[in-house]
């Protein structure tokens, strides 16, 4: 994993890459959390840190500026359009 201040988001298309491969930060385990399971993500922020979730955008996400999403998403897993 990269800092901000090594590998900042520029917000435009580049032509290359600019990923050195020093990082200052390592994945040292991976666990995967039941889907809709809330208690096991809170769990799981509080003991383990950062998580990365999936998450399916639907098409009138891009109209979205402030505050909480309320838009209609599909349930299932395999609609999964995105990882944050």
């Amino acid at each position: 994993l990269d800092t901000e201040a090594v590998y900042p988001y520029v917000g435009k298309t580049g032509k290359t890459c600019a990923y050195d491969k020093q990082g200052v930060a390592k994945v040292s385990a991976i666990n995967n959390i039941t889907a809709y399971d809330e208690a096991a993500l809170l769990a799981a922020v509080g003991s383990r840190g950062p998580v990365s979730i999936a998450f399916q955008v639907s098409a009138d996400f891009r109209f979205y500026k402030k505050g909480v999403y309320d838009g209609v998403c599909k349930a299932s897993p395999s609609d999964v359009n995105h990882a944050v």
